[in-house]
């Protein structure tokens, strides 16, 4: 009788790896809860959450965090599936699915460069915009880097992310059962009864354990946001590296404070995302 089935030993083994990953995370979110409870004479106290509870510049930038993430997310999510549905038949081979994630090869600072370079004010768009006599010169084209309403940062992110969902939502409509949707035609149900009704249950685990990812990502992303995002509002990242780093030593508090409650909302979040998938799961696996 064998003591560990295959899967236990793989997880044994992956365990040192598991245990170095998890408690260095973890042991730094308790050492920035600690240090944000720290009060004068080192008592815990929560000072800081009250003031930052009246802070607006925090306020704003949280906001603002959760709106790029959500809407890149968003976008990321429709766009993606959408060329995952309808190119799942031409990306079975390695070379055609290379042309489409050739995005995820470039860090994202590279996509933020990009960005600039095409659709600044004295960008690709704008000087061609100049050239064909649409504008009168650069400067009168939209301001969408480095501008308030996060246009830029949300290009580059929903650039970057795309090849990411077809990567994810590819295997799932490879392996979908496909008389399901002929039935559903020869019934008379037209594509979007089709999605929604058959391909959607399908998706739907997937798809939010996707998003998930990618607002994660996007709502604690700095080098993007440091590099073309806003002076104000900032993403949440940004903002907490000023407080942290600037040479009043009493915002450092503030700092660990605001980056106590911004990943306290992305977990707790993400912890009731991921009951609901499991939820899913477990309905189309029959209970099991």
């Amino acid at each position: 009788m064998k003591l560990f089935s295959r899967k236990k030993a793989g997880i044994l083994w992956l365990f040192p790896v598991l245990l170095l990953l998890v408690g260095t995370v973890w042991y730094a979110l308790l050492q920035v809860l600690l240090g944000s409870l720290e009060g004068e004479n080192g008592q815990f106290s929560l000072s800081v959450y009250e003031t930052l509870a009246g802070n607006s510049g925090f306020w704003s930038s949280a906001f603002f965090s959760f709106y790029v993430a959500g809407i890149s997310t968003m976008i990321s999510l429709v766009l993606g599936i959408f060329i995952a549905r309808g190119l799942y038949h031409y990306l079975e081979d390695r070379y055609s699915r290379f042309l489409i994630w050739i995005p995820m090869v470039f860090p994202h600072f590279v996509g933020a460069y990009l960005v600039i370079l095409i659709f600044s004010q004295s960008g690709w768009l704008s000087t061609a915009a100049a050239s064909l006599g649409w504008i009168d010169a650069i400067a009168d084209f939209p301001i969408l880097t480095n501008d308030s309403r996060g246009i830029g940062l949300i290009l580059t992110y929903v650039w970057k992310e795309i090849p990411f969902v077809v990567l994810m939502m590819l295997p799932v409509y490879q392996e979908m059962n496909k008389e399901f949707g002929h039935a559903a035609a020869a019934l008379g149900a037209g594509p979007y009864q089709r999605f929604k009704d058959i391909e959607w249950p399908f998706l739907k685990p997937g798809a939010l354990e996707t998003g998930l990812i990618i607002f994660c990502f996007v709502f604690g992303a700095f080098e993007v946001p440091y590099l073309i995002g806003a002076s104000s509002p900032e993403m949440g990242a940004v903002l907490a590296y000023e407080w942290f780093y600037s040479g009043d030593w009493s915002r450092r508090p503030e700092a660990l404070a605001a980056m106590t409650l911004l990943t306290g909302a992305v977990l707790t979040g993400a912890g009731f995302i991921l009951w609901y998938v499991r939820k899913l799961r477990s309905r189309l696996g029959g209970g099991q």
